[in-house]
């Protein structure tokens, strides 16, 4: 984690960089009224780099990237995260002085199954109840 973090220093505008490493070991347990049990094991690595510029008109511009896998030995290797990381930095520093986009009102087409996130989004949270 520290080489990878190491690419971000002196890189000019970097508010922030922080590279994490998360192994997660979980058992999970189902029992029924029915007398059924059942135990699963859930095992993961998770790798989180995320860094933010302050953009030219002040506001900051954060990107990340996250990897997975079921084991260690799935992660990516050091190359592959390292190259990532320049790309990253690369895409910052173009951040830093893009122009803002402007606002958009107008028609969006949404298929399958992001429409049904969409429409839950902007409806359905106002329309839950809580008990």
């Amino acid at each position: 984690m520290r080489q990878y973090s190491k690419l971000f220093l002196g890189e000019s505008g970097i508010v922030s960089a922080d590279v994490s490493f998360k192994v997660v070991q979980e058992r999970r347990y189902f029992v029924s009224s029915e007398g059924a049990s059942i135990v699963q094991n859930f095992t993961g690595a998770y790798i989180y780099v995320i860094a933010s510029i302050r953009a030219t008109d002040g506001e900051v511009i954060p990107l990340h990237r996250s990897y997975y896998a079921p084991a260690l030995t799935g992660l990516p290797g050091d190359a592959t995260i390292e190259n990532d990381i320049k790309e990253m930095i690369v895409t910052l520093q173009r951040l830093k002085t893009a122009p803002t986009a402007d606002p958009y009102t107008g028609p969006a087409l949404l298929d399958g199954p992001v429409a049904g996130v969409f429409f839950h989004e902007i409806f359905g949270h106002r329309v839950e109840g809580y008990r």
